[in-house]
């Protein structure tokens, strides 16, 4: 998997594009859930939010994806702030 492979040799799983978002964002829109549990063992962000102050469990609720949320809940994510 290409990302066990970037993590590994020390991509930062936090890293922003232009919109400010994460890896975490673009592993919940294309549904990618073996993903998405990667990058919360690695420390993705869950509380990030985007330039529209969205965040990936917002994201995830959006989208339907209550295994993601799960996922979130396991890592301490969904925090209202």
């Amino acid at each position: 998997m290409t990302v066990c492979i970037l993590l590994a040799r020390g991509a930062d799983v936090n890293a922003r594009d232009r919109t400010m978002q994460t890896p975490l964002f673009l592993a919940i829109r294309n549904s990618r859930s073996e993903i998405v549990e990667e990058l919360l063992a690695h420390g993705a962000d869950v509380n990030a939010q985007d330039d529209a102050l969205v965040t990936p469990l917002e994201l995830a609720n959006r989208s339907g994806s209550d295994h993601v949320a799960k996922q979130f809940q396991a890592f301490g994510g969904g925090c209202v702030q």
